[in-house]
């Protein structure tokens, strides 16, 4: 929409073909703790929405792992908030998957992203998924996620505290977000850039 915003052009020649996770993010079991869950927050730029999400967090038994630097400001909000947290950044891919390996769940809502790739990356490693209910994060999600308004403190923090507490819907989140991810596989995107090239190639062959 966005697209068709700013340029001139018949919508039926647009084609989107989305992002596909890494061969590297499988299945992964992990049980739920008895102690002290531990949320990966992903990014902390601006449009990640750290703040809000440290504000949500205050006062829960959890413990956030952030992947991202973190500047100093953030790391004064952490400390006011009293959230245990650790820092994580220039991982390599490999330590990129051994975090979300070592998270019980994945929290992403942002409140801009042209995809939201951590989404598609959590639940192929199987975790459940708290997520922005906006565009294009609700649509990336495709029901494997629980969805928040990200603009909302209460709204990430009831969030939370429902993934944090009913052991069903994790089950239910992460059973969608298998199922969510296949059409994200390199072989699924590989194909949608076959048909479209099929496409531009008839096109072309139908002019001479």
């Amino acid at each position: 929409a966005r697209l068709l915003a700013l340029c001139r052009m018949n919508p039926s020649k647009v084609r989107v073909i989305p992002n596909c996770v890494g061969p590297e993010f499988t299945a992964l079991p992990k049980p739920w703790p008895s102690g002290k869950p531990r949320l990966l927050q992903v990014g902390t730029t601006d449009n990640k929405n750290l703040a809000r999400v440290v504000e949500a967090c205050a006062g829960l038994s959890i413990q956030v792992a952030i992947l991202g630097k973190l500047t100093k400001a953030q790391r004064e909000h952490l400390d006011l908030q009293g959230v245990d947290y650790e820092e994580f950044c220039n991982l390599s891919k490999d330590k990129v998957v051994a975090l979300y390996a070592t998270s019980d769940l994945v929290v992403f809502v942002s409140t801009y992203e042209g995809f939201g790739l951590p989404i598609i990356e959590a639940q192929a490693v199987g975790r459940p998924v708290l997520t922005s209910d906006i565009s294009p994060m609700r649509e990336v999600a495709g029901g494997g996620a629980l969805l928040v308004d990200p603009f909302n403190v209460e709204s990430i923090r009831a969030g939370l505290l429902r993934l944090i507490e009913v052991a069903g819907l994790r089950e239910k989140l992460v059973a969608e977000g298998f199922r969510n991810v296949r059409q994200y596989s390199a072989s699924a995107v590989a194909m949608q850039y076959a048909t479209l090239y099929r496409e531009v190639l008839d096109c072309e062959a139908r002019k001479l």
